[in-house]
């Protein structure tokens, strides 16, 4: 079984389920409607000469999920800013400022050897990846495959403080790209020692698993599916006058003939089952789903001990598209149909390649993440919902009756 998740939502529904209004007020509301309609109308004059039009990011490699599942389009393993792609492989890598032997006498006058883990005898090489920025800042330093805490923090710590790197280009611009490192602490006759590994090629071969399904999206694409969303979902009156808010994680499978064949909410806030039945009845009611001329590539990768490699990278060869593995080095990756191939690579291993034409259908489901957040604003009662927002939510706003309802209890009370 695998987990989708819809890439690439950036336009979120906002559902404006306003609460009955006096007529005094209903008034001062028709009143505001001509400067509304004249602010609306610059605004979006002013956004129509001001905003690029952006260029297709040629990848967008990201690690899958934690769970044992796998990611439709991934995204990014991490964002600095919203909308910025990390990538694995670009056209000019990243460089440490003054080159290989530079960043080499960085790290050999900066990291020291744990006295604990000399005195214990731990040693051992620590693979770090990170990410170098498009202004060329160091962020996101992960341990892909650790030795000891020890050793394992004082690699994070030293890779932090490095300074500035040139960064890597793509189509002539600036990226994020993601770095691999392998930092070496080694004990030779009780004498530390730390050298930064060169990526030589080790007897172990790594090995991978993978199937393929085809890939299948909402008839007419995204869009279709927002408006689909929009003109079916509303904020339940009754959340509203609780005052119930928040977010919904939603996920349905969808089988190998396009169709919708459950729907289930992950565990989430206490008391959210109005809004999480709502979610659920939009899930049920779409249409069938269509194959969009893509297949889904999905797998483990992992070494002669069946240890999963975290931080391998998988690209389809000839291209710059592509993922890494997640921390139980398993993968997804959106390629087109046809013959193509993909390239894993990780460093000490020998690249290993893989034909599309050599594996078999999985016949499993695809499942597909829908997060939607039902949002109140314009109730002095309660605080609008402020939690986390993932980039690609639905969100409903609604109009809260907390302040009509506690107005109503103070005057009986009197």
């Amino acid at each position: 079984m695998m987990i989708c998740n819809i890439s690439q939502l950036k336009q979120r529904i906002m559902m404006m389920n306003k609460t009955r209004s006096s007529t005094l007020k209903l008034a001062k509301y028709l009143m505001m409607l001509p400067l509304i309609f004249l602010l609306v109308t610059a605004n979006s004059l002013y956004a129509s000469q001001q905003e690029p039009i952006s260029d297709e990011a040629v990848a967008t490699p990201a690690i899958g999920s934690d769970e044992g599942f796998f990611s439709q389009d991934p995204p990014p393993v991490k964002k600095e800013e919203a909308g910025e792609d990390i990538f694995v492989v670009v056209e000019k890598m990243p460089e440490f400022p003054g080159g290989q032997e530079a960043m080499m006498q960085f790290l050999a006058d900066s990291i020291r050897y744990p006295r604990e883990a000399m005195e214990k005898g731990i040693q051992g090489r620590v693979i770090c990846n990170f990410v170098v920025m498009k202004d060329g800042n160091v962020s996101d330093v992960q341990v892909v495959r650790g030795v000891d805490p020890l050793i394992d923090a004082e690699a994070v710590r030293v890779l932090k403080l490095m300074p500035a790197w040139e960064p890597g280009t793509q189509r002539g611009k600036d990226v994020n790209v993601r770095f691999t490192l392998p930092v070496v602490f080694s004990l030779v006759k009780k004498e530390p020692k730390i050298l930064i590994d060169e990526p030589k090629q080790i007897s172990e071969a790594m090995s991978v698993e993978a199937q393929v399904q085809p890939h299948f999206v909402f008839p007419g694409g995204q869009k279709e599916m927002m408006r689909f969303i929009s003109e079916k979902i509303k904020y339940p009156v009754v959340a509203q006058e609780d005052g119930l808010q928040g977010l919904v994680n939603a996920f349905f499978r969808v089988n190998g003939a396009g169709t919708i064949t459950g729907a289930e909410v992950a565990d989430g806030a206490e008391g959210m089952s109005t809004l999480n039945n709502e979610v659920l009845r939009i899930i049920k009611e779409m249409p069938q789903w269509e194959k969009d001329g893509f297949v889904l590539v999905s797998g483990r990768v992992t070494d002669s001990h069946s240890r999963p490699l975290q931080g391998a990278s998988v690209i389809i060869k000839g291209t710059n598209n592509g993922t890494i593995t997640d921390t139980k080095g398993g993968f997804q990756l959106k390629v087109p149909a046809g013959e193509a191939s993909l390239a894993i690579s990780f460093i000490g291993y020998k690249t290993e390649s893989v034909a599309l034409s050599t594996l078999k259908p999985s016949g499993g489901e695809m499942v597909t993440s829908l997060p939607v957040i039902f949002k109140i604003q314009g109730d002095e009662t309660s605080k609008s919902y402020s939690g986390p927002v993932p980039e690609n939510a639905v969100v409903v706003v609604g109009y809260g009756y907390g302040a009509k309802k506690s107005n109503g209890e103070n005057n009986r009370a009197k």
